[in-house]
């Protein structure tokens, strides 16, 4: 390790003197702008900076903050209520609530024999964990260009499936799932099938509406849409059963347990806002 501090410094060294730069790895990580910045840092020590499960003023600014936070981005996505929104530390822990709450709602039900399908491979780890649970996981092909093979998709779902995840666009190849036709497949075989889609490269840059999608889970993320690091949320479509797959203090988010990271909140719900009002976007696999 320090000898690889050693190396980025030199690398940094070699870059001293540029005056322009230019940033292409906005899949990784975008900047923040001052817009977000600015509307961020009143949250860490002017207002809001309370717990917001808590009876004085700074908590109850903080749960108002947090409730106009979490209503602007649900109806960014066309959720239908409040509560169907969860925020998260993050994309990553938004898919293991996703992956990995629904394993655990079906082994409450005594379906721990049950599959779990996947088509991504950035979420093959949690697939694993849910083996270790008694789920079988089953991994659907695609073509040479990405795109998930439909025809054994709906082979690979039968009666025994409780979750699909197929994310909506590749991170790596820029492959845009049809996910329109794999739920309706999915669907078709069995409606009690959960259709999971990571869309954290989707959000903010083509037309994304859980409606017209019509999945069950969907998960979105700030630090792709020039939001602070840190904080991402699920879509739980109303009447979906996902468990807690962590323990702790309950607070706003029923799911997610913790203290809620407000200026975080605030920052996702302002680069959301702040990305939405340029470029208007029009609402348009794991499998268990």
């Amino acid at each position: 390790m320090i000898c690889l501090v050693e190396n980025v410094k030199e690398l940094l060294k070699a870059h001293e003197g540029i005056t322009h730069e230019v940033y292409l790895d906005n899949e990784n990580s975008t900047m923040v702008p001052k817009e977000v910045v600015d509307a961020m840092l009143p949250f860490y020590s002017q207002k809001a900076y309370g717990n917001p499960t808590l009876t004085h003023k700074p908590g109850w600014e903080a749960f108002e903050t947090i409730m106009g936070c979490q209503k602007e981005i649900s109806q960014s996505i066309g959720a239908k209520i409040l509560e169907e929104l969860t925020f998260t530390p993050g994309e990553t822990e938004a898919n293991n609530l996703a992956l990995m709450g629904t394993a655990f709602a079906m082994k409450k039900q005594g379906q721990e024999n049950r599959d779990f399908r996947n088509r991504a491979h950035k979420r093959s780890a949690r697939c694993r964990d849910a083996a270790k649970y008694g789920f079988r996981v089953v991994k659907s092909p695609v073509d040479r260009e990405g795109i998930v093979d439909l025809e054994q998709l709906k082979e690979n779902v039968d009666k025994d499936t409780v979750l699909v995840s197929i994310s909506r666009v590749n991170n790596e190849l820029g492959t845009i799932q049809p996910i329109e036709e794999a739920v309706a497949i999915v669907k078709d075989r069995s409606r009690e099938v959960v259709f999971h889609t990571d869309a954290s490269d989707t959000y903010g840059r083509i037309p994304f509406d859980v409606q017209n999608l019509k999945v069950d889970l969907a998960t979105i993320s700030s630090y792709k849409i020039l939001g602070p690091r840190g904080i991402g949320a699920l879509y739980i479509r109303e009447g979906v059963n996902v468990e807690r797959i962590l323990e702790g203090q309950i607070g706003t988010q029923r799911l997610w347990p913790g203290v809620e990271n407000t200026p975080l909140i605030v920052g996702f719900a302002k680069a959301s806002s702040w990305l939405f009002r340029i470029s208007k976007p029009t609402p348009n696999a794991c499998v268990i």
